[in-house]
Protein backbone atom coordinates (compact mmCIF):
# COMPACT_ATOMS: atom_id res chain seq x y z
CA UNK A 1 0.00 0.00 0.00
CA UNK A 2 0.98 3.80 -0.33
CA UNK A 3 1.06 3.87 3.82
CA UNK A 4 4.06 1.64 3.75
CA UNK A 5 5.73 4.03 1.30
CA UNK A 6 8.09 7.16 2.65
CA UNK A 7 6.60 9.81 0.85
CA UNK A 8 9.71 10.06 -1.49
CA UNK A 9 9.27 6.67 -2.52
CA UNK A 10 5.22 7.78 -3.74
CA UNK A 11 6.71 10.29 -5.54
CA UNK A 12 8.77 8.62 -7.40
CA UNK A 13 6.46 5.64 -8.38
CA UNK A 14 3.81 8.26 -9.68
CA UNK A 15 6.64 9.59 -11.46
CA UNK A 16 8.27 6.60 -12.65
CA UNK A 17 4.70 5.47 -14.17
CA UNK A 18 3.90 8.97 -15.82
CA UNK A 19 7.33 8.46 -17.67
CA UNK A 20 6.31 4.53 -18.54
CA UNK A 21 2.93 6.17 -19.92
CA UNK A 22 4.49 8.85 -22.07
CA UNK A 23 6.28 6.41 -23.78
CA UNK A 24 3.14 4.19 -24.39
CA UNK A 25 2.09 4.88 -28.09
CA UNK A 26 -1.58 3.92 -27.10
CA UNK A 27 -1.83 5.80 -24.09
CA UNK A 28 -0.43 9.21 -26.29
CA UNK A 29 -3.25 8.41 -28.94
CA UNK A 30 -6.10 6.84 -27.22
CA UNK A 31 -5.88 8.14 -23.73
CA UNK A 32 -6.04 6.64 -20.45
CA UNK A 33 -9.09 4.93 -18.60
CA UNK A 34 -8.48 5.20 -15.51
CA UNK A 35 -10.18 2.96 -12.67
CA UNK A 36 -10.93 3.50 -8.88
CA UNK A 37 -12.27 0.64 -7.14
CA UNK A 38 -13.61 2.68 -4.03
CA UNK A 39 -14.08 -0.45 -1.78
CA UNK A 40 -16.56 1.39 -0.14
CA UNK A 41 -13.80 3.56 1.96
CA UNK A 42 -14.53 6.16 4.35
CA UNK A 43 -14.25 10.27 3.61
CA UNK A 44 -11.04 10.04 5.93
CA UNK A 45 -9.28 7.26 5.14
CA UNK A 46 -10.00 8.69 1.63
CA UNK A 47 -8.61 11.92 2.34
CA UNK A 48 -5.35 11.09 4.24
CA UNK A 49 -4.05 8.26 2.10
CA UNK A 50 -1.42 10.55 1.23
CA UNK A 51 0.87 13.12 3.06
CA UNK A 52 -0.64 16.07 2.10
CA UNK A 53 2.35 17.94 0.53
CA UNK A 54 2.83 14.32 -1.29
CA UNK A 55 -0.39 14.70 -2.62
CA UNK A 56 -0.11 18.37 -3.58
CA UNK A 57 3.21 17.16 -5.25
CA UNK A 58 1.36 14.57 -7.10
CA UNK A 59 -1.39 17.06 -8.17
CA UNK A 60 1.22 19.57 -9.37
CA UNK A 61 3.24 16.91 -12.01
CA UNK A 62 0.26 15.39 -13.04
CA UNK A 63 -1.35 18.51 -14.10
CA UNK A 64 1.23 20.61 -15.43
CA UNK A 65 3.19 18.36 -16.65
CA UNK A 66 2.14 14.93 -17.95
CA UNK A 67 0.53 15.31 -21.40
CA UNK A 68 -1.63 12.48 -20.76
CA UNK A 69 -5.44 12.69 -20.94
CA UNK A 70 -7.96 11.32 -19.37
CA UNK A 71 -10.40 9.45 -21.78
CA UNK A 72 -12.40 7.55 -18.79
CA UNK A 73 -11.87 7.89 -14.67
CA UNK A 74 -14.10 4.96 -14.17
CA UNK A 75 -15.49 5.10 -9.83
CA UNK A 76 -16.77 1.71 -8.58
CA UNK A 77 -17.34 0.50 -4.67
CA UNK A 78 -18.65 3.69 -4.45
CA UNK A 79 -18.81 5.32 -0.65
CA UNK A 80 -21.73 7.43 0.19
CA UNK A 81 -20.13 10.57 0.74
CA UNK A 82 -18.44 10.20 -3.00
CA UNK A 83 -22.31 10.08 -4.50
CA UNK A 84 -22.73 13.10 -2.86
CA UNK A 85 -19.39 15.34 -3.56
CA UNK A 86 -20.26 14.04 -7.29
CA UNK A 87 -23.28 15.44 -7.65
CA UNK A 88 -22.32 18.59 -6.34
CA UNK A 89 -19.55 19.26 -8.26
CA UNK A 90 -21.39 17.79 -11.64
CA UNK A 91 -23.01 21.51 -11.52
CA UNK A 92 -19.55 22.69 -12.58
CA UNK A 93 -18.46 20.32 -15.22
CA UNK A 94 -18.98 20.22 -19.11
CA UNK A 95 -21.22 17.97 -20.80
CA UNK A 96 -17.68 16.44 -22.46
CA UNK A 97 -16.25 16.05 -18.59
CA UNK A 98 -19.24 14.61 -17.67
CA UNK A 99 -18.89 11.78 -20.45
CA UNK A 100 -15.37 10.78 -19.21
CA UNK A 101 -16.59 10.13 -15.91
CA UNK A 102 -18.42 6.59 -15.50
CA UNK A 103 -20.24 5.26 -11.94
CA UNK A 104 -20.41 1.29 -12.26
CA UNK A 105 -23.04 0.18 -10.11
CA UNK A 106 -22.91 -2.56 -7.61
CA UNK A 107 -23.62 -6.16 -9.75
CA UNK A 108 -22.63 -4.45 -13.14
CA UNK A 109 -18.97 -4.64 -12.76
CA UNK A 110 -18.04 -7.43 -14.30
CA UNK A 111 -20.20 -6.22 -17.16
CA UNK A 112 -19.38 -2.75 -17.41
CA UNK A 113 -15.44 -2.76 -17.22
CA UNK A 114 -15.21 -5.73 -19.93
CA UNK A 115 -17.24 -2.68 -22.10
CA UNK A 116 -14.97 0.21 -21.12
CA UNK A 117 -11.59 -1.35 -21.15
CA UNK A 118 -12.57 -3.50 -24.27
CA UNK A 119 -12.43 -6.97 -23.17
CA UNK A 120 -11.13 -9.46 -20.55
CA UNK A 121 -7.78 -9.59 -22.26
CA UNK A 122 -6.98 -5.73 -21.06
CA UNK A 123 -8.05 -6.47 -17.19
CA UNK A 124 -5.64 -7.99 -14.73
CA UNK A 125 -5.79 -11.23 -13.25
CA UNK A 126 -6.92 -10.86 -9.57
CA UNK A 127 -8.11 -7.29 -10.38
CA UNK A 128 -10.20 -7.62 -7.53
CA UNK A 129 -13.32 -9.77 -7.79
CA UNK A 130 -13.05 -9.67 -11.83
CA UNK A 131 -11.85 -11.94 -13.97
CA UNK A 132 -9.50 -10.52 -15.94
CA UNK A 133 -7.33 -12.74 -18.71
CA UNK A 134 -4.31 -10.14 -18.95
CA UNK A 135 -1.72 -12.38 -17.18
CA UNK A 136 1.36 -9.93 -17.75
CA UNK A 137 3.41 -7.27 -16.09
CA UNK A 138 3.85 -4.79 -18.19
CA UNK A 139 5.88 -3.36 -16.06
CA UNK A 140 8.04 -5.76 -16.02
CA UNK A 141 7.72 -6.25 -20.15
CA UNK A 142 8.48 -2.54 -20.20
CA UNK A 143 12.43 -3.61 -19.14
CA UNK A 144 12.51 -7.13 -20.69
CA UNK A 145 11.45 -9.51 -18.32
CA UNK A 146 8.17 -11.84 -18.74
CA UNK A 147 6.82 -11.36 -15.43
CA UNK A 148 3.42 -13.24 -14.92
CA UNK A 149 0.59 -12.36 -12.29
CA UNK A 150 -0.50 -15.30 -9.99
Amino acid sequence: LLRDQSPKETIRLFVWVAHLLFLDEGAQTNGLVVIDDMGEIGFWDYMTMLPVQVGISIDRFLISVTPLKAKNVVLMHRPRWVEIAYSLLSWFLTSKMKKRVTMIEKGDENEMLEKIVGGTSLIPANFGDFEGDLIVDIVGKQHGHEIVIS
